[in-house]
Order: structure tokens, then sequence, then C-alpha cells
């Protein structure tokens, strides 16, 4: 007859031992998955919107308004707003990033911030974008005067401004070329200091939805 110890059986002393074990075991995994949770709530609770970065500032510069007024970035201090560069007569990409801004307008015109946003929209043809010329131009795409300057002035101002002020391309184009002037798509973001905050391609959608959101987040800074 072969003896229980010989089968390897427990006694009573090392079952107890083996469930005193499991137990402790059992309380520090729960301890230990309390803990992660605990993390993870923590985790969640510090996350913050991403920074919106300042990436320039913009120099000092006057030019006039559709209606004929000087207008320049003291006129836009302590506002959110939101900049392109296009000519009226532009074949190719103005007539869309011109729609982009009526849009803009019209979603923004809702917001409750709305007294402190602007729009800009400069020519970078002003040999033939006067005053006149602007404010048709502005009337077609329905532009609140009051939030939406369409600026012309010397060229060469108008020029470096976009060049060396917004780092966006502006040139004359080739022979070839569809239109007489190269330059920028992007809508540029502004804040009350006159500081550049992002860039963003108005003929993309999700680039816009992007510029909407970073302004919800730029409008509530230093109010």
């Amino acid at each position: 007859m072969i003896a229980r110890k010989e089968l390897g059986s427990s006694t009573p002393t090392d079952t107890a031992a083996r469930r005193i074990g499991w137990i402790a075991m059992a309380c520090w995994l729960c301890a230990l998955g309390c803990q992660h949770e605990a993390a993870d709530t923590n985790s969640v609770r510090n996350e913050t919107p991403d920074e919106i970065r300042v990436l320039g500032m913009l120099p000092e510069f006057t030019l006039t308004d559709q209606n004929g007024d000087e207008f320049g970035l003291r006129e836009l201090r302590g506002k959110v707003w939101i900049g392109t560069f296009i000519f009226t007569r532009c074949p190719a990409t103005c007539p869309q990033q011109t729609e982009k801004m009526e849009n803009l307008q019209r979603s923004l015109s809702k917001h409750e911030a709305w007294e402190d946003i602007r729009l800009v929209s400069f020519s970078v043809d002003p040999e033939h974008d006067t005053p006149p010329v602007l404010r048709q131009y502005a009337e077609r795409f329905s532009a609140d005067p009051q939030h939406w300057k369409f600026l012309t002035g010397d060229r060469s101002v108008i020029w470096n401004l976009s060049k060396d002020g917004f780092y966006l391309l502006v040139d004359d184009a080739p022979l070839d070329s569809k239109g007489p002037i190269l330059h920028s798509q992007q809508l540029a973001l502004v804040d009350r200091f006159g500081r550049l905050r992002g860039y963003y391609d108005a003929l993309d959608p999700a680039e816009v939805g992007k510029l909407k959101r970073d302004l919800d987040q730029v409008v509530v800074e230093n109010k």
C-alpha cells in the first residue's frame, strides 16, 4: 500500500497556507487594477487641447479698405482675425478662397465672440484693385464691411507683407501661367496681438475645420 504522503497529498496545514496565498494574490491584483484605473482617469483629466504656438509677429502696416478708409494692424489690435491674399481678376484659386471666407463669415457670425473676430483679404494686384473695384468684389460675396475688410495700397508694401510678414509666396507669374501673379492659397490665423498662430489650406475642408477649432481656442486667450 502506498502512503498518502508519497502521492503528494496536502496536509490540512498546506491547504490553509495555499488558500491564504491565493487570497493575498487576489488582493494584490485587485489593488494593482485600481491603481491602473486611477492612473488612466488622471491621464484623461490632465489632457488639454493641442497648444497653438506663436509662429511670428506681423509688422505694422496701414493700407486702404474697400470704402477708401485707412485700415491696418492698429485697427485689428484686440481682434482675432483670418487673413488671405487674393486679387479680383485671378482666374485660379482666388474665387474659391473668397468663397471659403464667405462661408467662414456666415458660420462665425453666429459665434458668441463675433464682435472680436475679423476677416481680411489683401489684394496682391493693387494697381487694378482700387477701393471701388474691391467694394464691388466684396458685395459679390456679401461681405459685411464691419467684419470683412478688402485691402489695397502700395504694391511693394503688400508684397513685402506677404513675403516677410506672413512668410507666404507672392511673385510675378511666368508667361505661360494662367494668371499674372503667383500667391498663396493659405488662410492665416492672427491673434489679438498681431501674432501668427497658424496656416490652413483654404481649399481643404479638413484644414478649414481645424482653423475654426483653433480660432475657438485663440479667441478666449487674454480676453
